[in-house]
């Protein structure tokens, strides 16, 4: 499961040589896609009424809170957790193809200029 987990990402760092990196707004909109992917699972945990998990019915609790408040925070740590750590990784390649495009910018206005 964590490689898979990590095999996510290699579009992304780009580690493998042989498979290229995306570009700066397919990142963004890989991104974007992998963000919406829990929302489905962490919706049924965090609005759910009824346990979701027969599992969850036989164990005795731990830190006295009860199966559906368990159930709900653990919806809202996979969504909201995985959501952050997504959306800084896109506010950050934002910003880094934002630098890239003005140094190309400034660099062009200056080879424009000594002509």
């Amino acid at each position: 499961m964590l490689l898979a987990s990590l095999n996510m990402w290699i579009p992304i760092i780009g580690l493998d040589h042989r498979i290229k990196q995306l570009s700066f707004p397919l990142r963004i909109g890989y991104l974007f896609i992998q963000s919406l992917l829990p929302t489905i699972p962490a919706s049924f945990l965090a609005f759910s009424t009824v346990p979701l998990y027969s599992a969850y019915l036989g164990v005795e609790q731990i830190y006295n809170i009860s199966v559906i408040d368990d159930q709900t925070l653990a919806g809202l740590i996979l969504k909201l957790g995985g959501g952050i750590i997504l959306w800084v990784t896109i506010l950050i390649i934002w910003m880094n193809w934002y630098k890239d495009e003005k140094k190309a910018s400034d660099f062009e206005k200056s080879t424009r200029n000594d002509n």
